[in-house]
């Protein structure tokens, strides 16, 4: 069970390592505030919202449209097929 266990941990940090880690991890932290970008202004955000806003409609609205759109090219291929199958013996008496 040990090695198991062993083999599932990593291997323990040097004291080189960790002073390592912490600096590179605290130059991390200090550049990652400097570069915290500005949030946009009320102004976008109210036009962004009310694209949002007109995409969901718009996908409310062309939803059933789409699932209709795909049951007539369903039931246009069944027709196709329905056709092909009654007219199978006029088809066999020509060929």
């Amino acid at each position: 069970m040990k090695a198991v266990v062993d083999r599932l941990l990593p291997p323990p940090v040097t004291d080189v390592e960790e002073r390592d880690l912490s600096r590179f991890m605290s130059t991390l932290a200090t550049e990652t505030l400097a570069r915290v970008p500005a949030l946009p202004g009320a102004e976008t955000v109210w036009i962004r919202a009310q694209l949002v806003r007109r995409w969901e409609a718009e996908r409310r609205i062309e939803g059933p449209l789409e699932t209709m759109q795909s049951i007539h090219v369903g039931l246009g291929l069944v027709a196709a097929v329905v056709l092909l199958v009654w007219n199978a013996p006029l088809l066999r008496a020509m060929f």
